[in-house]
């Protein structure tokens, strides 16, 4: 297992709290009532196990699909919303799709992600811009 860097530890905390429910502390996740787990027990983005326990925790309909040497494409559908990925790494394709479905932005630089809130777009109806 590699080891994360800040942005995919802020990322996988957002995913804890937001999808599985727990609660973030220093060195574990509080699962539920008093039971726990230690932070190196939830890797989604690097082990497929906790990829797939956020996947089925937020939807079940989802498309996987990939290509021989070619990449890897997670779309994840909730709710007439739709969270995309491409990559090479299985579980870090799934967990990026996921954080794009519930409003996560995701950076991707140099195989990390960095977590920002998503800006809410507003369409504006009969207006154009000039150009």
């Amino acid at each position: 297992m590699r080891p994360r860097n800040g942005s995919d530890a802020r990322l996988t905390d957002e995913l804890a709290t937001h999808v599985m429910r727990w609660k973030a502390f220093p060195e574990r996740f509080i699962t539920s009532g008093k039971d726990w787990i230690s932070r190196s027990q939830f890797q989604p983005l690097s082990d497929i196990k906790d990829a797939f326990r956020l996947l089925e925790r937020v939807t079940d309909d989802y498309c996987l699909r990939s290509a021989h040497k070619g990449p890897f494409i997670a779309e994840v559908r909730l709710r007439g919303r739709i969270g995309r990925a491409t990559g090479r790494a299985q579980a870090r394709t799934i967990t990026l799709a996921i954080a794009r479905l519930i409003g996560l932005e995701t950076e991707l630089d140099s195989g990390s992600a960095s977590v920002k809130p998503r800006e809410a777009k507003h369409r504006q109806r009969g207006r154009r811009d000039a150009t």
